[in-house]
């Protein structure tokens, strides 16, 4: 196997992952969104997608998937490194680079609330402390789902 074929099996299974990942967690934040009114709230979800920031967010998930995945494929199948470790190692950046201008963010935002009971904005802290939690969380297993995908569709022999 050569590198370059290394690299185009980490980049494809770790791409299908990202994408396995990005529809469960859009289908998530749909469903949260929808609280009473369902046109409504297919409406203001639509609306906050497609806001900039979201897209950049998005671009950056999928392409730290894409260049982390063709460096996972080469380092799991041609260096024989562990796997798990692999994962999780991208994982971490990956959710690092997706998570950090809502971090920042959220950094703000808790700097402007201060030691005042603001009921809006602990609201909000609280969602971004649950949106980041559980992306991450995803992040993590789509990274693992791809590792392993990529590890016993062609193990080292």
């Amino acid at each position: 196997m050569t590198s370059k074929e290394s690299q185009i099996i980490g980049q494809k299974y770790s791409l299908l992952s990202a994408l396995y990942i990005f529809f469960i967690y859009e289908l998530l934040a749909l469903l949260s969104s929808i609280k009473g009114d369902f046109a409504n709230g297919i409406l203001f979800f639509i609306e906050e997608q497609m806001t900039l920031s979201a897209l950049i967010i998005y671009g950056i998930y999928f392409l730290s998937f894409f260049t982390l995945g063709r460096i996972a494929g080469y380092r799991i199948l041609l260096k024989g490194n562990n796997y798990i470790i692999v994962g999780l190692l991208f994982s971490l950046l990956t959710a690092a680079g997706t998570f950090i201008k809502p971090i920042i963010e959220l950094k703000k935002m808790y700097n402007l609330t201060g030691l005042y009971i603001n009921h809006e904005k602990d609201a909000a802290i609280r969602s971004a402390y649950v949106v980041i939690t559980i992306g991450t969380f995803l992040i993590i297993c789509g990274w693992m789902i791809a590792v392993t995908r990529i590890k016993k569709k062609y193990p080292i022999s």
